[in-house]
Formats: C-alpha cells, sequence, structure tokens
C-alpha cells in the first residue's frame, strides 16, 4: 500500500521513481521441468546470501506429476549443504542471518506457520553451534493465506512448495503466484 502511495505521489509531479518492493518471487514447474536443472537453480535462487535478497525465491508451484522428486531432491540438497562463517572458507554454501533480530524474525515466521499446520520439510531450526545467528536451510509445505510466511516478507533461507496440477497452458497457479 505504501508503494502505491509513493508511486501515485511521484506520478502526479511527474517524479520518476523506483521502488524496492521486495516480493515473494514465485517459481512455476510444470511436468516436462528438468529436475535435476531446476533443483541446481532453486538452490542457488532461494539460498544466496542466506536468502537475505530481495530476488530469492520463495513460493515453488510444481506439477503434481514431479512434485515429490522436486520436494525430496530439494530437502536432499538443502540437508547436505555446508553451513558456516569461516574466513576463508570457500566451501561454506550456505551462510547465516545477520542479526539476532533477523534470527529472531525467521524463527516468529516459520513456527507460526508450524503452528498453523504447514509441515516442515527439513530444516527450520536455528543452529548456535554453527553460528550466533545461523539457521538451517528449510522447505516447507501446506502453506496456506493465514500463514506469515504465505506473502509476508521473510528475507532468511527457506521456501514453501505447493503441488499443483496445471497444464502447459492455463492454470490457477500462475494467478496464485503473481497475484496472491
Amino acid at each position: 500500500m505504501t508503494g502505491r502511495k509513493i508511486a501515485a505521489h511521484c506520478a502526479e509531479r511527474l517524479i520518476p521513481c523506483s521502488l524496492e518492493l521486495g516480493g515473494k518471487n514465485p517459481v512455476i514447474l510444470l511436468d516436462d521441468a528438468d529436475v535435476a536443472r531446476a533443483l541446481d537453480v532453486l538452490v542457488d535462487s532461494t539460498l544466496a546470501s542466506a536468502g537475505q535478497m530481495c530476488v530469492s525465491f520463495e513460493r515453488l508451484f510444481i506439477h503434481d506429476t514431479i512434485y515429490d522428486a522436486v520436494r525430496d531432491g530439494l530437502a536432499k540438497r538443502y540437508e547436505s549443504l555446508p553451513m558456516g562463517v569461516r574466513c576463508g572458507a570457500w566451501d561454506d554454501e550456505m551462510s547465516v542471518l545477520t542479526s539476532a533480530n533477523q534470527l529472531a524474525h525467521v524463527q516468529r515466521h516459520i513456527e507460526d506457520a508450524v503452528a498453523k499446520g504447514a509441515r516442515v520439510i527439513t530444516g527450520g531450526s536455528a543452529r548456535p553451534d554453527i553460528a550466533p545467528y545461523a539457521f538451517e536451510p528449510t522447505l516447507l509445505e501446506n502453506v496456506t493465506p493465514d500463514m506469515a510466511v504465505y506473502d509476508g516478507r521473510v528475507s532468511g533461507q527457506w521456501c514453501h512448495c505447493t503441488a499443483s496440477t496445471m497444464s502447459k497452458t492455463r492454470s490457477a497457479a500462475p494467478t496464485r503466484a503473481c497475484t496472491d
């Protein structure tokens, strides 16, 4: 709502403006998707900078015929990632959150989702044994609109997946992905 007000105010005065509005960045995978390639892209695009970039994927709409393969493959990849913050340790693929406040923010959103019926496929916990603000890469399913993670800005290393029966030409998934 604030972005709309600012854009309208600028438009009235013909002032150019560019707004960083965040987003939920959906992914839609059809039944003919190359699952191995999709997994490579999903890991990189959900976890870069510990998921704290405005372009990180958070919502995955996956054709039901490949859903299990994508969900299980992504969980396996998340579980195998080295985490850490060691100086010069370029083999750490998963970084940590920026602050105690950000860690608490991510935890609240995940806990809210679980309390309202979301299922944690993998992750979902802080890892103080690794670093003060470390949080496991988290994959959720059964996320619904009443959960804060559904449309709230979380900015952490997590995403949720939804099975969807869809055709290549028409589906509810693109509409949900862009309007929910």
